[in-house]
């Protein structure tokens, strides 16, 4: 059985110690790399979305309205109002 090597930065870096990514990048960086090697040089990207779901929505929706409330309640914001 193989010793796992440890990993000082995170996750990404231990995938590049087992080998399984040469490089760690960006979406638009593997799609450049690709595209690289095997010669393309016009082509465009067409990115497929699903609708999210209702529960989906429902989060999207709590998460803007508790970021709201937290941007407002935070006392090291500056957000010009001052709170008594």
């Amino acid at each position: 059985m193989r010793k796992s090597p440890r990993a000082v930065f995170g996750p990404e870096s231990q995938l590049k110690i087992w080998g399984l990514v040469d490089e760690i990048g960006s979406l638009q960086d593997a799609v450049d790399a690709v595209a690289e090697s095997v010669d393309l040089t016009d082509y465009e990207i067409s990115y497929i979305s699903q609708p999210l779901t209702t529960r989906e929505l429902l989060i999207k929706r709590l998460n803007r309205i508790l970021a709201g409330i937290f941007a407002v309640l935070s006392p090291g914001r500056s957000s010009g109002k001052k709170m008594v």
